[in-house]
């Protein structure tokens, strides 16, 4: 469905689907890497997570640069 809305608008979008026995240092490693990728622009992390391995869910949003991060769950207020 977001892709679906995203093209709608004229957003190029892709769905990058991980296996669920993915690690959190997996993980965090997919993330660091999409962050430092100029032409990633934005990051949306679907929650919950799809996984057989424990993974603390706010360590992985908090990994999500503030500049990529398409749900806004890292606006910090000043």
């Amino acid at each position: 469905m977001k892709i679906k809305n995203a093209a709608a608008i004229g957003v190029n979008a892709t769905l990058m689907k991980l296996p669920n026995t993915i690690t959190q240092i997996e993980l965090l490693n997919k993330i660091r890497a999409l962050n430092d990728d100029p032409s990633i622009h934005g990051i949306l992390v679907q929650m919950p997570l799809d996984t057989v391995n424990k993974i603390d869910s706010h360590l992985i949003t908090d990994a999500v640069s503030p500049e990529k991060d398409v749900d806004g769950y890292e606006i910090k207020i000043t």
